[in-house]
């Protein structure tokens, strides 16, 4: 007897057992997404410290008392009174555990097709189906029944199709598709090689998994796909058209909250590894290297591009578009002319290294009497260099030429331009250019500086690093931080980070801010104070803003990951 109650609750365990539902859904879909908990992903969102500093922003309360937020909570009011249940209830009652959506697209009609899996609380899905026949007059009715009379395939209103298999519901306004998966389609998703391979290359796949079939999608051929300029090469290229011309993306999130109120999201995309052209990979580095030095502690922004410039330029006909090649030809032509005859191509390029970083800090001023009127960050570009000896005359010729060009032009304005100079810091020569003090008429009506005192041009080379810098205090900086050793994500050759100073760095300007907003929405004082500092204590939650291009387990993968903590911590 006790055998057969073991095998009796076996048998019911695979009956409710959770299977892949990719099983169930037709192959031929645009789209396919799994997801697990979302309920409890809301959850730890709206718990998080970031989620609670949004909850208290002034706009989201304004939002609440608008017409729009009382039309919202009158409806969930009515649900709730129909049904039992509220918004958050209609969560865990639907999405609690596991929850898989098929999107497909007709060639006839514009309108995706979409049907749904996940697993529910019968009972209360059950209550909730009586509220909603009794809030819309409209009962469930039968159309099929399974050979083994368990299986059940229902109508609502002619408009919805669902049936139950244990607890996973399958559900679509589709017919069609209900019906594909209620009699189980011999070809299915998950027979479907390329989602295999989207799901085995290495996404995790925790909190939500989204696969894109993009050989679905009409998009132009990637032939001729070129930038539109020599920046657009160095930074991106045409790396977003050729990712949309790959055959499949894959694309995870995942999810850390901790009791402090700290939140982790991670977005992790992948695309198949041969989607980048070769001549992209000659291009781009292997990897990011680190900086041969510590980033100052105000750094607010890094941009990292493990690119190739001589192997660029090698390959410009193929990266470049053939209207912007005479741009190039004319820069290199300015370029030897303003370095005193330094040649871009045969002497500048053969001397300079991989990689580029472009750094921006909140500034502090302290070389000036008084702060600017604005505060503009620190800017600073960051490029290596193999050969210094070669390069370094000619740099600082440009950089004196371009000075003295700026300050011929203001001259001719009838404005005070740059005094230029060369200075020692800790060994390394730097060589800049100051505004001198303004006149009594430019301070007449300011308390302030005028904003073009953020700025006073800089250059050196950093151990073996040619940086240009808005500032000279970003390069002593700098140099400040020869003792320590900067970091780069392991296989990478691009990368994008927003540091927690950036809150500050706004908060420098919150004065320019308000009055701005006041000026274009049409806000009182008080109104536009409390939207700025409402934003502002969201943003203070934020500890590190971070996207990443990488290649790792037979794919390209493109990582966004952001970090956020209570205020302060």
């Amino acid at each position: 007897m006790r055998t057969v109650l073991v095998l009796c609750l076996l048998a019911s365990l695979v009956w409710a057992a959770p299977s892949d539902p990719a099983e169930r859904f037709p192959s031929g879909a645009i789209a396919y997404m799994e997801a697990r908990n979302l309920s409890g992903l809301a959850d730890e969102v709206a718990e998080s410290a970031l989620g609670r500093a949004l909850q208290d922003h002034p706009q989201w309360k304004e939002m609440l008392r608008s017409k729009k937020g009382l039309q919202m909570l009158g409806g969930e009011a009515i649900l709730k009174a129909q049904t039992g249940h509220n918004f958050k209830d209609l969560l865990q009652t639907l999405a609690a555990r596991q929850t898989a959506v098929a999107v497909y697209v007709s060639p006839t009609s514009p309108e995706p097709r979409v049907i749904v899996a996940t697993h529910v609380d019968v009972q209360r899905f059950k209550q909730l189906l009586d509220g909603v026949a009794r809030m819309t007059n409209v009962e469930p009715r039968i159309l099929e029944v399974g050979v083994d009379q368990r299986t059940v395939l229902w109508t609502f209103g002619d408009f919805a199709y669902y049936f139950l298999e244990g607890d996973m519901l399958f559900a679509s306004t589709e017919e069609d598709l209900v019906r594909a998966a209620y009699n189980r389609p011999e070809q299915n998703l998950a027979g479907l090689k390329s989602l295999q391979e989207a799901r085995a290359a290495g996404p995790r796949r925790d909190r939500l998994f989204l696969f894109v079939d993009l050989q679905k999608i009409p998009l132009p051929p990637a032939e001729g796909a070129k930038a539109e300029d020599l920046g657009q090469a160095l930074f991106l290229g045409a790396l977003p058209r050729h990712v949309l011309q790959a055959p499949w993306a894959a694309i995870s999130l995942s999810v850390k909250a901790d009791e402090a109120g700290g939140l982790e999201l991670e977005i992790d995309g992948r695309v198949p590894k041969g989607t980048i052209p070769e001549e992209m990979k000659k291009a781009y580095g292997a990897s990011l290297r680190p900086l041969p030095f510590a980033l100052p502690e105000r750094t607010i922004a890094v941009s990292r591009f493990s690119f190739d410039l001589k192997e660029t330029f090698a390959e410009r006909e193929a990266l470049i578009m053939e209207k912007a090649l005479p741009g190039l030809t004319n820069f290199e032509s300015v370029f030897q002319t303003i370095s005193g005859g330094l040649s871009f191509v045969e002497e500048f390029l053969p001397a300079t290294g991989t990689g580029l970083t472009l750094v921006a800090a909140r500034q502090r001023f302290e070389d000036l009497a008084k702060p600017p009127e604005v505060k503009y960050p620190d800017f600073a570009l960051l490029l290596p260099l193999t050969d210094t000896e070669a390069v370094a005359p000619g740099i600082q010729g440009a950089f004196y030429n371009i000075i003295g060009i700026v300050n011929v032009q203001l001259g001719q304005k009838g404005q005070k331009g740059f005094l230029q100079g060369s200075r020692e810091y800790k060994g390394v020569t730097v060589h800049a250019a100051r505004y001198y003090k303004p006149t009594e008429g430019e301070m007449e009506g300011r308390e302030l500086l005028p904003p073009r005192y953020n700025f006073s041009p800089a250059t050196a080379i950093v151990k073996d690093t040619l940086v240009l810098a808005s500032t000279e205090r970003m390069i002593k900086d700098l140099i400040d931080g020869l003792e320590g050793q900067d970091t780069a994500p392991p296989s990478a050759y691009m990368q994008f980070e927003i540091r927690a100073q950036a809150a500050e760095a706004l908060q420098d300007n919150r004065e320019v801010l308000v009055a701005d907003s006041m000026l274009k929405q049409g806000l009182d004082r008080k109104t536009a104070e409390a939207r700025f500092d409402g934003w502002m204590r969201a943003l203070r939650t934020l500890r590190k803003l971070e996207l990443v291009v990488d290649e790792k387990n037979e794919a390209t993968g493109f990582r966004f990951r952001i970090q956020t903590g209570p205020e302060g911590s």
